[in-house]
């Protein structure tokens, strides 16, 4: 994958990306549809990148964050931006080792 808007869609998932609101069914089963929600930064696909992909995947996903309202505190726990800035925050502690923001769950 080359482009930005590409990676944007892997980490991010069409539903973010392309802003989709999801039906009242899709709340209560999402599954595991990961072209919809993202796919996770699992070690299996990172482990994979070199280290500028690396680098320019997180400014992408820097530069998708700065055109969007994130605040410290969204307004729900629903709120389809929180898995977004999740998944930052996943992708920071697990590649630069910052053990203090990782999910020990």
């Amino acid at each position: 994958m080359e482009d930005e808007d590409g990676w944007k869609r892997f980490c991010l998932g069409e539903n973010v990306c392309l802003d989709i609101q999801l039906k009242e069914d899709d709340k209560v089963n999402p599954g595991l549809d990961y072209v919809k929600t993202g796919f996770p930064p699992f070690l299996s696909i990172v482990s994979k990148l070199n280290q500028s992909t690396i680098s320019a995947v997180l400014e992408y996903l820097i530069n998708w964050f700065e055109e969007r309202d994130f605040v410290p505190q969204l307004e729900s726990k629903d709120d389809d931006r929180l898995s977004a800035l999740n998944l930052m925050i996943c992708i920071v502690a697990r590649y630069f080792e910052q053990n203090d923001l990782a999910d020990k769950e």
